[in-house]
């Protein structure tokens, strides 16, 4: 005859933040939780102790449940089906309770877990109630008991999501693409209820935090530390409220036509932030890091003759210091061609347990995969949803994150509206800078042949929208604010 569910959980003197590990024969799996027959003989990660933590906190305290629900935590995140029976019971007497003014309690818990017929499948009835109650002292870490069924749970779905992915390799009358969508997909539902959950604050816990912010800010400009990202650019500074601020999602898109300085400015603004202290990742898809380092370099030695090797004695005393000033500084290069938004996250989230990552630049969008597979999906709709996951990405790492893109053929100036895959990919930006080729001629300004570029700041949430003016050194592959160019600069290479 079968035990009744829930009976293994009575003998066991592990503390509550241990997730083990049972094999998956175990019959008692909560509601939507199974495991396949092929996936038999798998070492299943959950906390059982947790799991009774979490219950016995809330019939000890049933105040603690509106924090436990905010945790995100679901019946079918237990392990065990009689937890869950439990669980489910609650959150409708929480319902209830909430229009009555009715406690939860574990009378109220056990009738209705009767009148569903579950009680009597409960390991010693009423007793396991009992259990429950005794299980933990206080309500006081109910939260952390919750996180912890919840990552128990959330390795359980990998585990069933691997073990479908191999399922469905095996089946060679599979729909590779279409199988790997779906099961993408209940992935990315999955991972989206995990890191999705947004934090809930009152208008008086926003403003302390924010008060905290701005005395933050404060106390480094009196110390004469910049708490903004400089662009490198005065004129565009100005335009953007001060610099570009660390740590707040900030979205940035880049758009011009090719030769318009897109690379350089993102170039000028990696080396102000590195040389400011703050991590930078470079996920360079057009251009492989041989090829970007010559732009770095050009200033020092001319991109042709790095190429051909062609160097003469004075190219190599300056190569060797310009290389020196890059010591030290915490910039990286990732020269993989295939990115996703799904494959930035990972990656990032690799980087950060290691590096202090506070700018993330993208080299360009076009070159982004959706990571989604289907024959069906528009380009446009794709681009869209590139854009929007990025905005996501740099809102959860909480990264600065600069997108370079191309625009569609057009003898007009460059805006957002031209850009490849249509406006949707760019409306998810905090910031949006069109580059175009000034029609003014630069001769009123700097000698030579050099061409003046209009940066259009067509969005900017915390400064303000217009036009300003750069010159684009061409020799030195470097941007400069008009005012700022000197007649010394050196003639553009013919």
């Amino acid at each position: 005859m079968s035990e009744p569910m829930g009976t293994q959980l009575r003998s066991r003197p592990r503390a509550a933040g241990t997730v083990q590990f049972a094999q998956s024969e175990t019959p008692s799996r909560s509601n939507g939780a199974s495991l396949s027959d092929g996936e038999q003989g798998t070492l299943v990660p959950h906390s059982t102790e947790a799991e009774e933590a979490v219950l016995g906190s809330i019939l000890i305290d049933p105040e603690c449940l509106p924090a436990v629900i905010e945790t995100g935590l679901e019946a079918a995140d237990f392990f065990l089906v009689s937890n869950a029976w439990i669980y489910e019971v609650m959150l409708d007497l929480e319902r209830v309770s909430s229009a009555s003014r009715v406690a939860i309690d574990i009378t109220l818990v056990s009738n209705h877990l009767a009148q569903r017929g579950q009680l009597g499948q409960l390991s010693g009835g009423n007793g396991y109630l009992v259990m429950l109650l005794e299980a933990v002292p206080s309500a006081v870490n109910a939260v952390a008991y919750a996180n912890i069924v919840l990552a128990a749970a959330v390795r359980r779905r990998m585990i069933r999501a691997a073990h479908e992915i191999i399922k469905t390799a095996q089946e060679q009358e599979a729909d590779s693409p279409t199988a790997l969508f779906d099961i993408g997909a209940k992935v990315y539902d999955d991972a989206r209820r995990q890191v999705g959950k947004a934090t809930r604050l009152s208008y008086y816990q926003a403003a302390s935090t924010q008060y905290d912010n701005i005395k933050r800010i404060s106390d480094l400009r009196a110390q004469g530390i910049n708490p903004l990202l400089s662009t490198g650019l005065s004129t565009l500074d100005t335009k953007l409220g001060g610099g570009l601020v660390p740590e707040s999602g900030e979205l940035v898109f880049i758009i011009g036509h090719a030769g318009r300085g897109k690379s350089i400015l993102m170039k000028d603004i990696a080396m102000a932030a590195g040389l400011a202290g703050m991590g930078v990742e470079i996920f360079s898809l057009e251009m492989r890091h041989s090829q970007s380092l010559r732009r770095v370099l050009h200033p020092a030695v001319s991109s042709e003759k790095q190429k051909t090797g062609l160097l003469e004695p004075e190219d190599w005393s300056n190569l060797l210091p310009a290389i020196e000033t890059m010591k030290g500084l915490p910039i990286h290069i990732d020269d993989d061609p295939y990115l996703s938004p799904q494959i930035l996250r990972s990656k990032l989230r690799r980087i950060r347990r290691e590096k202090n990552v506070k700018l993330v630049i993208i080299d360009y969008l076009q070159l982004m995969q959706s990571g989604v597979v289907t024959r069906d999906l528009n380009y446009a709709i794709e681009t869209e949803m590139i854009g929007r996951a990025l905005k996501r990405t740099a809102a959860e790492f909480g990264v600065i994150m600069i997108v370079a893109s191309g625009v569609t053929r057009t003898d007009g100036r460059v805006s957002a509206r031209q850009m490849r895959g249509g406006e949707g990919s760019v409306h998810h930006g905090d910031i949006i800078l069109a580059l175009n080729e000034s029609a003014e001629s630069t001769s009123t300004i700097v000698p030579g042949n050099f061409p003046l570029i209009d940066v259009d700041v067509e969005k900017s949430r915390d400064g303000e929208t217009g036009r300003l003016k750069l010159v684009l050194n061409t020799k030195e592959l470097k941007l400069y604010p008009t005012e700022l160019v000197r007649v010394q600069l050196p003639p553009a290479y013919p």
